[in-house]
């Protein structure tokens, strides 16, 4: 079920993967995209839970690695389904990193790879649920939480990745796998006796405009 990049897809794609450069970004996306940065992330995600409500906050953070688990196993159920060739390994002129060096495919480069794992990007997706459940469950967190995924997706075009139509997919299973989570995670919270969300309600209307 592979298919090629429709055009408008491809034209944003070398706009940010072969336009858009500089040495800044060259050493930043792929921090951004790195192991790395996700794990010292979640550290400063548990460690904020230690503040306030920690019984709360520790529900939260429960509901959050339950978001981004779903997020990610149907993302790469969905990906080895669509098959779609990433970009680095079907595009001439591409930059990616390898053997954590940039490289770039040149312009006699043929692609050989029939299947890949493109399309949905995981990272978006993942970047997307965890932000829309800190959206949903920290009202503090509203006014920058969503740069997370915005810059996350954009690294992994800029690495040669993913297309941009990879992240935006991403982004969508990512926050429809956020919401349903939350749902059932709230309905859940109720039967046992935790008004979750009267919590949130109360500390939205208190927090700052």
């Amino acid at each position: 079920m592979s298919f090629p990049a429709p055009a408008w897809d491809k034209a944003l794609f070398e706009c940010v993967n072969r336009i858009v450069r500089h040495p800044i970004l060259d050493v930043a996306m792929p921090v951004l995209s790195s192991a790395a940065f996700l794990w010292v992330l979640g550290a400063v995600v548990f460690a904020w839970t230690l503040r306030g409500n920690i019984k709360r906050n520790l529900i939260g953070v429960l509901i959050l690695a339950a978001a981004v688990g779903a997020s990610d196993l149907g993302t790469n159920v969905i990906k080895k389904k669509i098959a779609r060739v990433r970009p680095l390994n079907a595009l001439q002129g591409t930059h990616f990193i390898e053997d954590g060096e940039w490289r770039q495919r040149p312009e006699t480069f043929t692609p050989t790879k029939e299947k890949g794992t493109s399309l949905p990007s995981a990272h978006a997706a993942n970047a997307m649920a965890a932000a829309f459940i800190a959206f949903l469950l920290w009202p503090g967190t509203r006014k920058l939480i969503f740069l997370l995924p915005l810059l996350v997706g954009y690294s992994r075009v800029y690495l040669g990745k993913h297309y941009p139509l990879d992240v935006l997919t991403g982004w969508v299973f990512g926050m429809a796998a956020a919401g349903l989570v939350y749902a059932l995670g709230i309905r859940l919270c109720a039967r046992f006796g935790v008004s979750l969300k009267a919590r949130i309600d109360a500390e939205s209307s208190n927090s700052p405009r």
